[in-house]
């Protein structure tokens, strides 16, 4: 692979790695050179100017998808807070302890149905 050529698959480019030699930082100021003339990037890898550009615009195009992304994730959780917070308030007008779970609160009214029919049983036994 010669590191002058400017048809390098992506592949390539991040298999390639190697000391990029004194002279090429010597010639970073000439980008018109027939050969696009190799740049230096991350400390190990030549690239040319155009295909830094490329990289830099695949960045850019990254970060902003992963912005939007967060920015969903962050809506989706504020939007869960908002039901969390909306149960708690449903429970609490119903006698729930907000902070309880609904297998305590299933329990509450379990032992209230029992004693309730534990009651009408005694008073139709006392009726009769």
């Amino acid at each position: 692979m010669n590191h002058n050529d400017p048809f390098w698959t992506p592949d390539e480019f991040r298999k390639a790695k190697w000391e990029t030699p004194v002279a090429d930082f010597h010639r970073l100021t000439d980008n018109h050179a027939s050969p696009p003339t190799p740049i230096l990037v991350a400390g190990c890898e030549v690239v040319t100017l155009d295909q830094a550009r490329h990289l830099e615009r695949s960045l850019r195009a990254l970060h902003a998808f992963y912005r939007s992304e967060f920015a969903k994730l962050r809506e989706e959780r504020d939007r869960l807070r908002n039901e969390v917070r909306a149960l708690k308030i449903a429970q609490a007008a119903e006698g729930m302890d907000p902070n309880g779970t609904i297998w305590e609160h299933a329990e509450k009214l379990q032992k209230e149905n029992e004693e309730l029919r534990s009651r009408l049983k005694e008073s139709q036994l006392q009726e009769s």
